[in-house]
């Protein structure tokens, strides 16, 4: 029987909202636009008020991470008493994530810059803590195995069970040395903590080969293989059931899109079709906290799906989505009974709220809001559009437009690019960037041109060898489209993003009046010689010298024509600072109009997480001077 929810919180954010509509609709879209333009840059670009919330085994608590005295600190809630306790309050390094060790117990590390991983163990009260900045040392966490009350397994040479309270590190796994041909990784491990499979790749072959055992004493077998592109493998185990029967593979092998099927671990052999998404990609495998049970999937097209397996997990998606029509429900975790969740609530124009939903006490309770300073009635809606490239491909994307284009006038746009020029894509949700520049005026196109993940591995195929052709060619059809759809003035259209950024006026001079580089990878033969892995610099950005250099833009500035801002974070991971310098080397010597900023890595990702509201300043009068 479906349980009953206290919904009157909800009936009053719903009633609060509808009392607002009447005053939004005899607003004028002139007096909308100016609402929206006062909003200040912090509204949008504030620090996440809190981050990867996570509940106690029992439910009673909820930890997350939260800005203390300008650090990132370990927050607990105690949801009987209210209470909140700062966890971590004397620590000088930001706490980066988190987890559960038992009721009492909360492992946390950090990364600092370039230096080691530091972490440490602690009571809730603080009675007891231990630094464990020897156990992270260079290591990654593999599963912190939620089920064991001291040990986790962690990765760096070796493959490791790591005891928390003493210094016992039994090896598991002991790959072969750097040299070898093979290099192995997605390592799964059963409920009883015995790593069960992995993922053998040859970097030369580009073959992606599982390897099963029994227990950790058994003999390896070789089980499945599949060819490895950009994506990565075409079959990936995804978890094995609690009575180790069955694992659960997401595999290409049939379907373009991958598809969910059950292997038979006694017998060895792959099953039936479980689930296959009609569009879009699998994106997560849904199961209870212990891993005891399977629950459902989550896949992507240009919404998230999710389709449950456990029709009492379907009930409560039906009744939540009821409750908050139009928004994405999810859940982002549960207790060990699974009667307590904690569900996150967002859309395109609401930035997100959490509630804890306790079905014991049949109650949904608001846990946290996000950007309260923002009014929903302001934002602007994300459409899913599609048009047809030059070549004839279908090319799917998001427009947002601003209050200025209710009433027919062409306005201004930007063209966000992926920062990630192959493995990304947008998805549909509010997105901090997105809103601040439709609050400035300017209409947002987000194009998935061809090469971008989630629509398939022939779609994301088609984007090798084509970083200065077919994909860049992909953003120029989509401003086209906007232009003769009458939604944009022509003469008035910025890029703005990473290297897309900087080819759309190095390689193409025609589309963009000026351009936003963010983070932008600028010397394609830099980035060839930085990405040796799997074929992907011969497959993707292409194996003749003379094409890397016809695509790097830092070698083709003279072609600029337009004003350039430039924003670079000084040794920030995955962005060499030769692009920064190149290009900055290459503006100067061609005398072009540019902007250029070059900021220091304070240790969290300034560029990816869009939490700096002083680079949106400098980019909004950037715009507002050459658009």
């Amino acid at each position: 029987m479906e349980r009953t929810f206290r919904i009157s919180l909800l009936v009053a954010t719903v009633a609060c909202v509808m009392a607002q509509a009447p005053a939004l609709m005899a607003r004028s879209s002139e007096e909308l636009a100016l609402a929206a333009s006062k909003i200040p840059a912090e509204a949008f670009f504030i620090q996440t008020e809190v981050g990867h919330p996570r509940l106690s085994p029992d439910g009673s608590k909820v930890a997350y991470l939260q800005i203390v005295q300008g650090r990132v600190a370990l927050v607990v809630y105690e949801r009987d008493t209210e209470a909140i306790l700062v966890i971590t309050p004397d620590l000088e390094f930001d706490v980066r994530d988190f987890f559960w060790k038992g009721e009492d117990h909360l492992v946390y590390f950090s990364n600092e810059k370039w230096s080691p991983v530091f972490g440490g163990i602690t009571t809730l009260d603080g009675s007891w803590k231990k630094d464990l900045g020897a156990h992270f040392l260079g290591a990654e966490i593999v599963d912190p195995l939620h089920s064991d009350p001291e040990r986790i397994i962690i990765s760096y040479d070796l493959l490791r069970y790591s005891n928390l309270f003493t210094r016992n590190r039994p090896v598991i796994f002991q790959p072969p040395s750097a040299t070898s041909r093979y290099s192995f990784r997605d390592y799964v491990v059963d409920s009883s903590g015995d790593l069960r499979f992995v993922n053998r790749i040859n970097r030369q072959l580009a073959i992606s080969e599982y390897l099963y055992r029994e227990n950790n004493k058994a003999p390896w077998v070789p089980i499945v293989d599949a060819p490895v592109n950009l994506v990565g493998p075409a079959v990936a185990i995804m978890w094995i059931s609690k009575d180790q029967d069955s694992a659960y593979f997401v595999s290409r092998h049939e379907y373009d899109r991958g598809a969910l099927y059950e292997f038979d671990l006694e017998n060895q052999w792959l099953g039936e079709m479980k689930f296959a998404p009609p569009e879009g990609e699998i994106t997560e495998i849904l199961y209870t906290r212990n891993k005891d049970r399977l629950l459902g999937v989550r896949y992507t097209y240009m919404k998230d799906t999710v389709v449950w397996f456990d029709e009492s997990m379907a009930a409560i998606q039906r009744r939540l989505e009821k409750q908050f029509p139009g928004a994405e429900v999810r859940f982002l975790d549960s207790d060990e009974s699974h009667q307590v969740f904690l569900v996150h609530v967002s859309s395109d124009k609401l930035p997100g709220k959490i509630f804890i939903l306790d079905q014991e006490q049949a109650g949904l309770t608001e846990f946290k809001t996000f950007r309260r300073r923002i009014d929903r009635t302001l934002m602007r809606p994300q459409e899913v559009v599609n048009f047809t490239a030059s070549d004839g491909l279908e090319i799917r994307g998001y427009l947002t437009r601003p209050h200025l284009q209710m009433d027919g006038v062409r306005v201004p746009l930007v063209v966000l690019t992926h920062r990630d020029h192959f493995i990304g894509r947008w998805n549909w949700g509010f997105d901090p960037v997105v809103q601040f520049l439709a609050s400035r005026g300017y209409a947002v196109l987000q194009v998935n041109q061809r090469g971008s993940t989630g629509f398939g591995t022939d779609f994301n195929e088609r984007g090798k060898r084509q970083l200065g052709g077919a994909m860049l060619q992909d953003l120029i059809d989509g401003v086209n489209w906007t232009v003769e759809e009458g939604i944009v003035d022509p003469e008035r259209v910025a890029v703005m993003g990473g290297y897309f950024a900087l080819a759309g006026v190095t390689l193409e001079s025609d589309t963009f009046a000026c351009s936003v580089n963010i983070g932008g990878r600028a010397d394609m033969e830099f980035a060839y010689r930085a990405h040796r892995r799997w074929g992907f610099q011969h497959e993707w950005i292409g194996g003749s010298k003379q094409h890397r250099h016809a695509i790097s833009p830092s070698r083709q500035v003279s072609n600029i024509s337009v004003p350039s801002f430039h924003y670079y974070v000084r040794e920030e991971p995955g962005i060499h600072s030769i692009h920064a310098r190149t290009m900055k080397r290459q503006l100067q010597k061609h005398n072009k109009p540019h902007e250029f900023h070059l900021v220091d890595y304070t240790g969290r990702s300034t560029s990816a997480e869009n939490h700096d509201p002083d680079k949106f300043r400098l980019i909004e009068a950037f715009l507002s001077d050459n658009l």
